[in-house]
């Protein structure tokens, strides 16, 4: 896992410039002697079992891990974020509230950005092995949807 200020050139990723401001405005950096300091300074608001559950949706795809504003998220090889811990109970994904086909009360607009949807980590209503199904279906569409995410520019 790296630093994401440090993994990131800046404004590599277009998209992820407003997806940083939001979390920047929402994070605060903590002494590094506080129980709930995340690796990369920040208050830590990833629950681990929410990291590792997006971890075993994501499996069989190919990207980079990082924490950023104490956060854990998932990143395209390009750079693009397509996923990220959001809540005490969800991830957000790079896609929008109707491109989700889920049961009501499993997916909102996410508080991160208008282009993305938080998404229950664990699905109540439906079988597990169904709703792992259906969520690591979701994971992978919005991988697809950040691997289509240019750079901001060729100097970065």
């Amino acid at each position: 896992m790296v630093d994401v200020m440090e993994w990131y050139p800046p404004r590599a990723i277009l998209a992820n410039d407003a997806l940083f401001s939001i979390l920047a405005a929402d994070s605060k950096k903590l002494d590094r002697a506080s129980p709930y300091v995340a690796p990369d300074g920040y208050q830590a608001r990833s629950h681990p079992d929410l990291s590792e559950r997006l971890i075993d949706l994501a499996r069989g795809l190919d990207y980079v891990s990082t924490m950023g504003y104490g956060r854990f998220m998932l990143a395209h090889p390009n750079g693009a974020l397509f996923a990220v811990v959001s809540s005490n109970w969800g991830l957000s994904v790079r896609l929008t509230f109707s491109q989700i086909d889920l049961p009501d009360g499993e997916a909102a607009p996410s508080p991160i950005g208008e282009a993305r949807t938080m998404i229950r980590a664990w699905l109540g209503e439906i079988p597990p092995d169904v709703a792992t199904h259906r969520l690591r279906s979701i994971v992978a569409e919005s991988y697809r949807q950040a691997a289509s995410e240019p750079p901001a520019s060729a100097s970065g």
